[in-house]
């Protein structure tokens, strides 16, 4: 009895810490950002418009597109359609229409807000910004309630939740004690850290213990296994080549592919040969030599570089973050104001400081790494990984930019965000998104001006449409 009562009010007290850190973490309900239409038009023509050939990665110009039924119905020179009479029409002049953005590196249940302005993540917020910024397909790449993102996931495939189509990872695996176990134990009160760190991540450290994670994930109904291969923050503990590969392999097995969080040369190495089948945040702890890039590149594995989480974190001791105007237009009101805020007297800045000074030394690496691993023919994808100072949607806007800097041409950046990533995620060389050609589901993108002349102009958003409904747009700000 004196057991059960023990646990009794263990709950509550969990409980109530919980609620209090609700009611001084959250925001009141947020107006929507995106809402379907109410009566949608059976059709919609978008008139006139330069269109993206992710194919081909290059632009035709003078387009009209006919969408149909949420599906692309034909595409012509401008005047040479049929259209129904009763098709809504969209002004495409001036403005070029790109496929949905794909970002293959999401986490939902993530928040903007630094780690001295806790805040609880808000799953619909972060799919309302994903949305309004365009992005219309994600890989949330990791949450530790499995069990919730396999059942948001469903709900959006159904249409009972508006959100972007979601290819779920779900618990990720990490040796005993490392990322983000170790992350997490530096920025977590001791009241949360107790309950959640044990539930975070599949923790392995013999390959017995690998290849039941690794059931487990694909008995939860996951898209795809994440695992980590990388000591983030420098020290914290790596898993062992044999973990890592008895993961891998039983994964292949049950028919489940797996993407590697690296950070280092052999980091990328290890997670290649043990049957990886994609890079995640690529390599961003150290300058690659030539022969180091010719040996990642003859592995012939995708790569997502995730340069802004990187860039955004060299920056943090510099204290000159600008906002983007996505980011004033969607983020959460104080997230924006808590980033100009930093403490450099708080424990967890003091604590991270020596990762800090070390991305920004190597600030230069990870793009740098991206660009001739590209020119080496690894093929890209983009991903963002929001989480503190990067925000679901804004964030893969702030990424493209970064890799075209980085020296990408802006077509086949636009590719990564969209066919290269669609093919990847659907195991398909035609897959029915990512790319706008008749009998593909109409998941597009209108925006101002040529992205190809400057990747920046994708943020010019002038419509999103998704399934082939005109999307309302409400920036909060």
């Amino acid at each position: 009895m004196k057991l059960a009562s023990a646990i009794h009010s263990l709950r509550i007290a969990f409980a109530l810490a919980v609620t209090l850190f609700m009611l001084t973490g959250c925001n009141d309900t947020l107006t929507p950002l995106v809402a379907r239409p109410v009566d949608p038009p059976a059709s919609l023509l978008i008139a006139g418009v330069d269109v993206f050939d992710a194919e081909q990665a290059r632009i035709d110009r003078n387009k009209d597109v006919l969408v149909r039924a949420g599906i692309i119905d034909a595409i012509a020179d401008a005047g040479e359609l049929a259209v129904p009479t009763d098709a809504e029409r969209i002004d495409g002049s001036g403005a070029t229409l790109l496929p949905g953005l794909i970002d293959a590196h999401v986490h939902l249940a993530s928040s903007p807000f630094p780690p001295w302005k806790l805040s609880l993540p808000d799953t619909d917020a972060n799919m309302q910004s994903l949305l309004y910024c365009g992005v219309t397909t994600i890989m949330d790449a990791a949450e530790p309630d499995a069990e919730a993102a396999m059942a948001r996931r469903e709900r959006v495939r159904s249409g009972e939740q508006l959100g972007p189509q979601i290819f779920a990872a779900g618990r990720i695996i990490t040796a005993k004690g490392g990322h983000p176990v170790a992350m997490a134990q530096k920025v977590l009160p001791w009241w949360l850290a107790w309950y959640i760190l044990p539930r975070i991540a599949h923790e392995v450290d013999t390959p017995g213990d690998a290849r039941e994670a690794a059931r487990t994930i694909h008995a939860g109904g996951a898209d795809i296994m994440k695992i980590v291969v990388d000591s983030l923050p420098d020290g914290a503990p790596r898993i062992a080549t044999p973990a890592l590969t008895a993961a891998i392999e039983e994964a292949t097995s049950l028919g489940l592919r797996t993407v590697s969080h690296i950070g280092k040369f052999e980091d990328a190495r290890d997670a290649a040969t043990a049957g990886s089948s994609i890079w995640i945040h690529g390599v961003y702890k150290e300058l690659l030599d030539d022969t180091q890039v010719a040996d990642l590149a003859a592995f012939a594995i995708p790569m997502i570089p995730t340069l802004v989480v990187f860039d955004n974190y060299s920056r943090v001791l510099d204290g000159d973050r600008v906002a983007t105007a996505l980011e004033r237009e969607t983020a959460e009101p104080g997230s924006l104001e808590s980033l100009g805020e930093i403490p450099l007297d708080h424990p967890t800045v003091i604590a991270f400081r020596p990762f800090l000074e070390l991305l920004a030394r190597n600030r230069n690496s990870g793009p740098s790494n991206a660009r001739r691993l590209f020119d080496a023919g690894v093929t890209m994808l983009a991903g963002s990984d929001p989480q503190s100072g990067v925000f679901a949607g804004p964030g893969l806007h702030r990424e493209l930019v970064l890799m075209s800097e980085a020296g990408i041409p802006s077509a086949q950046v636009l590719r990564a965000a969209t066919l290269n990533a669609a093919r990847y995620l659907t195991r398909d060389q035609d897959p029915e998104f990512g790319i706008i050609a008749a009998g593909k589901r109409a998941d597009l993108l209108l925006v101002d001006g040529d992205p190809i002349a400057d990747i920046a102009n994708v943020s010019n958003i002038r419509e999103v449409i998704l399934r082939g409904e005109r999307l309302t747009r409400r920036a909060r700000r």
